[in-house]
């Protein structure tokens, strides 16, 4: 018995100029390099509740609890290895990022975000979010 693809379908992978990935990829161990463009998914907005955040992708604007001044102290979810890229929701509230909780910031430095343009990448160690950098854009 022979199967056939139903039509329009790649049964080799090489001939696909354009494959779109539905799942998780596995590179089999071998590093993926000479990527010419990375593009992530538009950034979602969380809030902060009682000091925590729980996030769900790479990208995220943050809000404090009912849009007012916050500090953000606990980051929930994530697996190791993951980067977490964050920013205000918006100029009507500092979000603060405290070195406290799960968050370990360099030089134990409290970082205050006011603008929307100020942001902050982590990534994630299989307990603690760890900084990588920190970007201060307001005027």
């Amino acid at each position: 018995m022979v199967l056939h693809p139903p039509q329009g379908r790649v049964t080799e992978v090489a001939d696909d100029t354009s494959p779109v990935l539905g799942g998780n990829l596995d590179a089999s161990g071998n590093d993926i390099s000479d990527i010419g463009n990375l593009n992530l998914v538009d950034k979602t907005r969380v809030a902060i509740s009682s000091g925590v955040i729980t996030v769900t992708q790479v990208y995220h604007s943050v809000d404090g609890e009912s849009d007012t001044n916050d500090i953000l102290v606990t980051i929930n979810g994530g697996t190791a290895g993951d980067l977490l890229i964050f920013r205000p929701d918006d100029d009507a509230a500092t979000i603060t990022v405290a070195d406290t909780g799960n968050i370990i910031l360099a030089g134990d430095a409290d970082f205050a975000m006011s603008d929307i343009a100020d942001m902050m990448t982590l990534i994630y160690d299989g307990t603690n979010w760890i900084e990588l950098s920190r970007s201060s854009n307001h005027a």
